[in-house]
């Protein structure tokens, strides 16, 4: 089985090295082809991956016309693909030696699997390293429905290989430049016959110069991103329990960006306080007049309670 590898470029070079090699060399799964995008860098990374082109022909190189964001990088590359199941590793991670081998065994062993879940390990600068846990095993064959419903408040993560032929049908939501993509992860499980969980593992390097870590006023585009993620699953014409779910994760992760406004906001220049919380105002009417949230109202009253009494310190 040919595994293709979409990775989004922009301003690796400290880290690109070492994913090359995870993936060109170091597996023991060598049907491997990589396709990587490079998003306008301005380091030394374009160079680098010239070099690793000219020296291994499983290497695409493909660039964005402007710098656009993983998620549009990687539908860029999408139409490179030739292998029969595709992943994506970020240009800062990396792939256990084995990863590859044990995608390719599980998708092997379980013909009905579209989607083969990595094992994620966080990595951090000091040497420290987290797994993510799961509520399964290596080995366990789960339904796509149930993975969907477990990565709606991400119980399960967004690490896995997938039919090249989902991909293709579902690319990455770039509706956002950050965060956005994490939708599709749920639009693949959703699609799946079963997914399998594997023991192939996924180095997530946690580091402060991450797009996701660092604090910028891009950070709050997760609201953004929820909320696209929402029309999705109304188009999906899924059931009210479903949105339910969703909405009441959402309702969670604004909590967290009216938090983070008022932790940070002290760094922001007046035309970003304002508009931040214009943001967050509309992304608060989003929740208005919907049934399903009688469903959670004590939840929503604490929560309200205490973005009023943030936006009362907002100015």
């Amino acid at each position: 089985m040919r595994i293709s590898v979409l990775m989004a470029v922009c301003n690796s070079e400290k880290w690109l090295p070492q994913a090359l090699q995870s993936i060109l060399v170091d597996q023991t799964h060598q049907d491997v082809e990589l396709i990587a995008v490079d998003d306008c860098s301005t380091d030394r990374s374009p160079e680098i991956l010239r070099q690793w082109a000219a020296g291994d022909k499983r290497l695409k190189l493909l660039h964005t016309p402007v710098n656009s964001g993983q998620a549009a990088a990687r539908n860029l590359g999408i139409g490179s693909i030739t292998g029969q199941a595709v992943c994506m590793v970020d240009s800062d991670d990396w792939l256990e030696n084995r990863a590859l081998e044990h995608i390719a065994e599980a998708f092997e062993a379980n013909p009905e699997a579209d989607s083969a879940l990595f094992r994620l390990i966080k990595t951090y600068d000091n040497g420290k390293q987290e797994e993510y846990y799961i509520p399964y095993h290596a080995g366990d064959v789960i339904t796509g429905e149930e993975a969907f419903r477990q990565s709606l408040t991400w119980k399960i993560h967004g690490l896995y290989a997938v039919r090249s032929d989902i991909q293709k049908r579902y690319p990455y939501d770039d509706s956002c430049r950050l965060y956005s993509d994490d939708n599709t992860t749920r639009i693949h499980y959703l699609h799946s016959r079963r997914v399998v969980i594997t023991d192939g593992i996924y180095y997530y390097r946690q580091h402060a110069e991450s797009c996701t870590n660092r604090f910028s006023p891009d950070r709050f585009l997760y609201m953004d991103a929820n909320l696209s993620m929402k029309r999705q699953l109304l188009q999906e014409q899924l059931p009210d329990e479903i949105i339910r779910l969703y909405e009441e994760h959402r309702w969670l992760n604004y909590i967290g960006q009216c938090y983070l406004y008022n932790q940070h906001r002290q760094v922001l220049s007046p035309k970003e306080r304002r508009d931040i919380r214009d943001r967050l105002r509309l992304c608060y009417d989003t929740f208005k007049g919907q049934p399903h949230r009688l469903k959670f109202e004590t939840l929503r009253l604490v929560c309200a309670a205490r973005t009023a009494l943030l936006f009362l310190t907002c100015a």
